[in-house]
């Protein structure tokens, strides 16, 4: 027996408790090796496209790649999270036909993002004086689609906790990426528009034997896909408000000190927060684990034991997150000189309170989790408004005032505020279910 299937035939007080927590370990160690072998293979294709092109070039790229961000984060909200909701809970006994109506939502979403793009690089090459920015999103018109679409055949596989299966996609995207800039450099045809050109395929190479793998229903009723549809819009809207809300307490302050204090205070906040993406990188990978688990639980067993979950999941981030910033404060100078070459060793000085802030954020994923589980994305919202009015109406003064000093105390404030109000509002919500569940807890 899978260690997946072990957990789902734990008696029910055990599936809540830190035993199944525990039994999840081998699979979100599978995660991370599939989130660092996609995330590993971009970050390295940065570094590659910053030392080979040319600055206009190069910063045409990061132009597009901007766009292309913007457009993941409504496909995250719309089509991911939701799936990770309704795929393991509702339509468990029929997931093939669901993943096979969620891959035609995906081609026409796909087939329209990339006919507009390519319109607006049409006419930018109209009225742009340069044309390294329409060429690179022609280049990202293509490659967008396809990499949206590998990133729902990924996530496939969590739905079935099988996470190993998406390893070999991710293997097969790094392959074939390597491969093509291998091709076009050897050419000398690496730009922008090149450059996204074979993100594209590559994506569409991996994407497409995890499909061959999974083999979905693809003939789908009519019916199906518009009641799939609304169920993600619904769930979908609240889900991309939170992510932007979600957005604010830790970005806003780049703009504000850019302002305040100039440009390089404004980078050395980047370089302070650049330390918090490896343990953000965990926590993404063990996410997809968590919420088709909460998902299918909930379909079990209800909401008897939402809160013990919560407080399991809270207590495992915000424990991975101060194990992390131990090391990273123990070692701090030596990090800060292997990383930045002797430059930004000043924020050492504020890196306990961006260690708190992190700490304290960390336990939000837990109620978030199980309130996304019991289809709540609205309350989810409500805890990131609640961060970002402190961060609005106390961070941005204080960044302002007293510099990243001001913007990390902000941080850890508004974190604790989303942490205590996360918990306050999954309680709340706990008490509107049937009595049976309130008197289990």
């Amino acid at each position: 027996m899978h260690s997946s299937e072990a957990t789902l035939h734990l008696p029910l007080r055990e599936r809540f408790s830190w035993h199944a927590l525990r039994s999840l370990g081998s699979l979100a160690s599978t995660a991370l090796i599939d989130q660092a072998l996609v995330s590993g293979s971009n970050f390295l294709l940065g570094i590659v496209l910053a030392r080979t092109l040319d600055p206009n070039q190069y910063g045409a790229f990061g132009v597009a790649f901007s766009v292309f961000l913007l457009l993941s984060l409504v496909h995250q909200s719309l089509i991911l999270e939701p799936m990770g909701v309704f795929g393991p809970s509702q339509y468990a006994d029929r997931l093939k036909q669901y993943v096979g109506t969620l891959l035609q939502i995906q081609t026409a979403v796909g087939v329209g993002t990339l006919m507009i793009l390519a319109l607006i690089a049409f006419c930018l090459t109209k009225i742009s004086p340069s044309p390294a920015l329409p060429s690179a999103l022609a280049g990202m018109s293509f490659a967008a689609p396809c990499v949206l679409f590998f990133w729902l055949a990924r996530r496939i596989f969590y739905l079935e906790m099988t996470p190993a299966f998406a390893i070999g996609g991710a293997v097969a995207y790094c392959a074939a990426l390597v491969a093509g800039f291998i091709v076009v450099n050897n050419r000398h045809q690496l730009t922008a528009f090149t450059a996204f050109v074979v993100m594209g395929i590559a994506s569409l190479i991996a994407g497409g034997l995890l499909i061959l793998l999974f083999r979905p229903a693809l003939w789908i009723h009519r019916a199906t896909s518009g009641e799939v549809s609304l169920q993600h819009w619904t769930y979908g809207r609240w889900a991309l408000a939170a992510a932007v809300m979600s957005w604010i307490p830790f970005n806003v302050y780049y703009s504000v000190l850019g302002r305040a204090s100039g440009l390089a205070e404004a980078g050395a906040l980047r370089a302070i927060l650049n330390l918090t993406l490896p343990l953000a990188q965990g926590h993404l990978a063990f996410s997809l684990l968590l919420l088709p688990y909460a998902s299918r639980m909930r379909k079990r067993a209800g909401d008897a034991h939402g809160f013990s979950l919560a407080r399991d999941i809270s207590l495992l981030y915000s424990g991975s997150a101060l194990l992390y910033w131990l090391v990273i404060l123990r070692f701090q100078n030596q990090i800060i000189d292997l990383l930045y070459h002797g430059n930004y060793f000043r924020i050492g000085q504020y890196l306990p309170q961006l260690a708190l802030a992190c700490i304290l954020w960390a336990g939000i994923f837990g109620p978030a989790i199980v309130l996304r589980s019991m289809n709540l994305p609205s309350t989810v919202f409500a805890i990131y408004l609640g961060a970002s009015i402190l961060t609005v109406m106390v961070g941005v003064p204080a960044a302002w005032l007293f510099g990243i000093q001001g913007a990390t105390w902000a941080m850890a404030a508004s974190s604790l505020l989303a942490v205590s109000l996360a918990f306050f509002l999954l309680l709340r919500s706990l008490a509107r279910q049937p009595a049976q569940a309130v008197a289990a807890q």
